[in-house]
């Protein structure tokens, strides 16, 4: 990592956190609109959980928060996908590839993996199924 990556990461937190109390949204959607999928994963780690979310939800489509959420530590991912409702777990893992959607299954508890398997679309739940074996 370069020597300035913390210092950046830090300052970028540190301005959405700003943002965010002051509830400026609008431009806190140009500033993640901006941003590349990997920083914008590395920075939701400096933010409470609710936190996280309301960030994600500002970040764009599905595709575009499927892609961040791909981006993040596994074990993130897995802790943000407990904090949503398990269709919206569905939804956001249906709009990533199927090799990000089986590593991230792959790393939930048997029962919670089963469970959003089974709200997501049959197609896509086949091909997880199958890389999962």
């Amino acid at each position: 990592m370069a020597p300035n990556t913390n210092h950046r990461n830090y300052r970028f937190s540190d301005t959405l956190k700003r943002l965010l109390r002051r509830n400026a949204i609008p431009n806190i959607r140009k500033i993640l609109a901006r941003t590349h999928p990997v920083d914008l994963a590395l920075s939701l780690d400096a933010f409470l959980p609710q936190e996280r979310l309301k960030l994600l939800s500002y970040v764009g489509d599905d595709s575009r928060q499927a892609e961040v959420i791909a981006c993040m530590p596994v074990a993130k991912s897995v802790d943000l996908l407990h904090e949503i409702s398990l269709e919206r777990a569905a939804q956001l893992l249906s709009s990533m590839s199927g090799d990000d959607r089986a590593d991230i299954l792959g790393a939930l508890d048997e029962e919670f993996a089963t469970k959003i398997l089974a709200a997501m679309p049959a197609e896509e739940s086949d091909e997880v199924t199958e890389l999962l074996r």
